[in-house]
């Protein structure tokens, strides 16, 4: 790896930055749906720029290359989810048990219908 790279290639990088930030950031925008998600994914393909500059593996940096990356970043981005979300599945039970749903659904409507007779008992007496 070499200590620095060429100012003129950090100049171009920074002008490429400039002129591509809305596009990269106006894909993943557009795919992500959460802003800050967004603007995460735009910081790292733009990191990935600077890091392959730096490392001399990228001859030209063009707003098609950096779309590139930032889909790249976008599908490790969806892969983490879905592994985070296959993993949450495992620790969590499948349902919860019958019980807990149900009678807390029946106190609840039973203490509603008490109400609504309550009331509808006072307004007929009061006629």
């Amino acid at each position: 790896m070499n200590a620095s790279a060429p100012p003129t290639r950090v100049r171009g990088c920074s002008r490429c930055y400039d002129r591509a930030l809305p596009q990269v950031y106006g894909y993943l925008a557009a795919r992500v749906n959460e802003p800050a998600v967004a603007e995460d994914l735009t910081g790292e393909t733009f990191l990935a720029a600077v890091r392959a500059v730096h490392e001399h593996k990228v001859a030209d940096l063009t707003t098609a290359w950096l779309i590139t990356v930032a889909r790249n970043k976008l599908v490790v981005h969806w892969r983490r989810l879905e592994r985070e979300e296959r993993t949450l599945g495992l620790a969590r039970p499948a349902r919860l048990p019958a019980w807990s749903t149900t009678a807390s659904t029946n106190a609840s409507t039973a203490y509603a219908r008490a109400r609504c007779s309550a009331s509808s008992a006072r307004i007929h007496r009061s006629r």
